[in-house]
């Protein structure tokens, strides 16, 4: 009988300890930086953390010259009542199963758009536009732009919703 139960009190033990070893899914994008702070919003509403407020107005979709992909607009507004300055050039777009899509610097209609600055100092406030090329599976896929900065300890995400294809 003692031995049975010191085989169960093994089993179990190596059970419990296995169980501790197993990966955990989360993906190490998704994870924030210890002592990082975190805000989300919706489209069309403004969303403030540590002195940085961003807000898209509006998503515009056109075709892409590839097939399959589609150009997605943003107008963006930013707001900098932060000591540091924010760089808009960090911002991307992440779907569902976290692929990041990155600004686009050229764009065929890239003269008609309003460019972002480089940097968005102290006390500024700024409009401007960015381009990311997404493919059409995408559009459906919960895309939400995301800026994050070491400088701030600071993520902002700011989910687009499902979109229309092109």
């Amino acid at each position: 009988m003692k031995f049975r139960n010191i085989v169960f009190f093994l089993i179990v033990s190596l059970l419990l300890s296995g169980c501790g070893l197993l990966p955990d899914n989360t993906a190490v994008d998704e994870t924030l930086m210890q002592g990082y702070d975190y805000a989300s919003g919706v489209q069309n509403f403004s969303v403030l953390l540590n002195g940085v407020g961003l807000q898209v107005e509006a998503v515009d979709l056109r075709s892409s010259q590839r097939a399959g992909y589609t150009y997605l607009i943003l107008s963006i507004n930013a707001v900098n009542e932060s000591k540091d300055p924010v760089v808009p050039g960090g911002f991307i777009l992440v779907d569902d199963a976290l692929n990041e899509y990155v600004s686009q610097q050229t764009a065929p209609f890239a003269a008609e758009l309003t460019d972002l600055p480089l940097a968005i100092n102290q006390g500024d406030s700024v409009a401007g536009h960015a381009v990311f090329e997404v493919p059409n599976s995408a559009l459906q896929a919960n895309l939400r732009l995301r800026w994050e900065s070491d400088l701030h300890e600071s993520r902002i995400e700011i989910f687009l919703g499902a979109l229309p294809a092109v």
